[in-house]
């Protein structure tokens, strides 16, 4: 009877996983790729090698039977030109460059790299799996004096993260996982009651900009580069198996540290879990704030639960405190229940995996109210969203009008393609902003997704305009093409065509030079196009006249330094004179340059956060970490400039 049951589960699970555009692969074997790489050391040969990739291809190819297959492969031996790129990126970086990657591809990929220290023989392993965008969460490291052991180690290594993958549909305290492959034989000895599965969203990536295309061929139709698939593990939230598993599908119970941490939107295609190689051992755990400093015993208490999360004082389950570690008083296995508070205040409730030997580090803050809301986090992804819509629209705009002064045809199909992308991004921005309004109107404060909501329309507007603009130019292309038409008319034509792209990009100074080039060449060949560049020459100059030396300079920071700030240092010594710049402008009525800076805004903000995201990764210690700790108001101020340049 309960196998019967548990078969109606996973089909009744199949259907609506389908729909959301996930397949659970109940009949898809693994593929896994075993990358081998050793040191530059005489003892590390490749008979070594050899004997490494042949007892870890035996051993798990026999572990896997039906429901996988396994390649090894010589990375010493492989020539660059032939190496996947995450081969490459691992070969030139390291282990460590895998938490920056998390793109769908195929397969799983688990490399081995091994060195000889001081007589032993040393190895590190880790796993992407490219199904599901996911890196296992940490680096095994073994260390072993035998040579004739290594290959067994390593493959046991191997197998214990391995992780085999599920697909879920988040529906309530306690779900059904169908397990991949789990049609084409048992897989008793992989998943077992007890084990614990990350959760991971899976997304359809953001539109991206067509290919521009390169020689000097007549190129074929541009398409739309095709969206990427990413995987995001979904943080406090574990699986724990309960039951299976059975018939390919296994019951987990759902441990999760924020309320409502499933949010669906237009790019969420569905949920996956993977298998945790976790262990048994103490959890020695260090709580920090935000950014990253540890807190004190006297602000924080840390107690911690076997079962489920502890709701009774009851001392064993009290974790002890020395420099700056909790540390637990008796093992656990697989997963562990943290409560923090400070005194009797409750902050948070956090399922924490269990790696033996392995620092688990969390950030709490201090206020309960702190730990942010689901709107308030739908908010901010929405935003982010909308914000690099806008970078890859400003994109567009760059490299079409730098293709189209060399081949316009070219330009008009990266254009369309580009036009294509964008307009599918806006509507998928609407439609998702219209869902959040519906799904949080009685949890989010009045105004919460305004400020997306004018990104969204600053989106249209552009694209509107590049609509227009790709008209122009086909008319230009067709002019250009027809024999009866003067060579002066196509040149003419021509560059009023430059000088809209170059306005429409707010560069108003090369588009006044290509409406007085223009205008040089009606007045001595086309006398019919000279009133017209000639009005719009004096309107465009008019408009673009500089009010006063205060106005030159601020527009001068913003096309000559605004747009290219990057570094956090610089940004946070700029952000005063960004503001004066923008009021000077903005009651000298410069709309352009104010738009332009507006316009340009996300693609600050961006680079902003990606180096000062990198400077917080190569921070060492906490002075360094407290220090970069105060661009939290730079931050804020950058956005609050955004959001007022929004306004203007």
């Amino acid at each position: 009877m309960r196998l019967a049951l548990s078969a109606v589960l996973a089909i009744g699970l199949v259907l609506p996983l389908h729909a959301q555009g996930l397949d659970p692969e109940s009949k898809a074997p693994y593929q896994l790729r075993v990358v081998v790489r050793t040191a530059d050391h005489p003892t590390l040969t490749k008979h070594f090698r050899a004997e490494i990739m042949k007892n870890v291809s035996s051993s798990l190819q026999a572990a896997l039977g039906a429901i996988g297959t396994v390649e090894v492969i010589d990375l010493n031996s492989t020539p660059v030109e032939s190496r996947d790129p995450l081969w490459k990126l691992v070969d030139e970086k390291g282990l460590e460059a895998l938490d920056s990657v998390n793109t769908s591809a195929t397969g799983k990929t688990h490399f081995i790299s091994i060195d000889f220290v001081d007589g032993k023989y040393e190895f590190r392993t880790r796993q992407h799996d490219g199904t599901i965008g996911f890196s296992t969460p940490i680096i095994r490291k073994t260390v072993h004096g035998d040579r004739g052991f290594v290959g067994r180690l390593a493959g046991l290594a191997v197998a214990q993260d391995f992780g085999l993958v599920g697909t879920f549909d988040p529906n309530g305290p306690q779900v059904s996982l169908v397990l991949k492959a789990g049609e084409l034989g048992p897989l008793d000895a992989w998943v077992k009651k007890g084990d614990v599965f990350a959760v991971v969203q899976v997304k359809q990536g953001r539109r991206t900009l067509p290919k521009v295309p390169k020689g000097k061929a007549k190129a074929e139709k541009v398409e739309p580069a095709a969206p990427a698939i990413s995987g995001t593990r979904v943080d406090g939230v574990l699986l724990h198996v309960i039951d299976g598993p059975r018939n390919g599908l296994c019951v987990c119970k759902v441990y999760n540290r924020y309320k409502d941490w499933f949010p669906r939107d237009g790019l969420t295609l569905g949920y996956r879990a993977v298998r945790l190689g976790t262990g048994e051992g103490l959890l020695k755990l260090q709580l920090t704030d935000s950014s990253g400093v540890p807190h004190r015993s006297d602000s924080v208490q840390a107690r911690v639960g076997v079962n489920d999360f502890p709701d009774a004082n009851r001392d064993r389950e009290e974790m002890k405190f020395s420099e700056g570690i909790f540390t637990s008083r008796e093992t656990f296995k697989n997963i562990a229940f943290v409560v923090v508070k400070s005194g009797d205040l409750p902050l948070a409730r956090i399922p924490v995996e269990i790696y033996p030997d392995r620092l688990a580090v969390l950030k709490v803050n201090l206020s309960p109210s702190a730990e942010p809301a689901p709107a308030m986090l739908a908010a901010a992804d929405m935003l982010d969203r909308a914000r690099s819509a806008r970078v890859m629209q400003a994109r567009a705009f760059e490299q079409i009008a730098t293709i189209q002064e060399k081949e316009r045809q070219k330009a008009l199909e990266f254009g369309q393609a580009a036009l294509d992308s964008l307009s599918k991004e806006g509507d998928a921005l609407r439609a998702d902003i219209a869902r959040l309004r519906e799904r949080y109107k009685a949890d989010s404060p009045p105004g919460l997704f305004e400020p997306s909501d004018r990104e969204v329309k600053a989106l249209e507007n552009k694209t509107r305009e590049l609509l227009g603009h790709l008209a122009k130019l086909a008319e230009v292309i067709r002019l250009e093409n027809d024999p009866m038409t003067a060579a002066a008319r196509k040149k003419i034509e021509g560059l009023l065509v430059d000088a809209k792209g170059h306005e429409g990009n707010l560069d108003l100074d090369k588009a006044i030079a290509n409406y007085e080039e223009a205008l040089k060449l009606a007045m001595a060949s086309e006398p019919a196009s000279v009133e017209s560049t000639q009005t719009a020459l004096t309107g465009l100059k008019k408009l673009w006249e500089v009010k006063s030396p205060e106005h030159a300079a601020a527009r001068k920071f913003i096309y000559a330094t605004w747009v290219n700030l990057a570094q956090p240092l610089d940004v946070k010594n700029a952000l005063p004179e960004a503001r004066k710049a923008f009021l000077i402008c903005k009651s000298a009525g410069d709309k352009f340059s104010v738009r332009k800076m507006y316009l340009t805004g996300p693609q600050v903000l961006e680079k902003y956060a990606e180096h000062l995201k990198k400077m917080l990764d190569d921070a060492t210690d906490d002075e360094e970490r407290k220090a970069l700790a105060a661009y939290e108001k730079t931050t804020e101020e950058l956005n609050k400039l955004l959001n007022d340049l929004g306004d203007k």
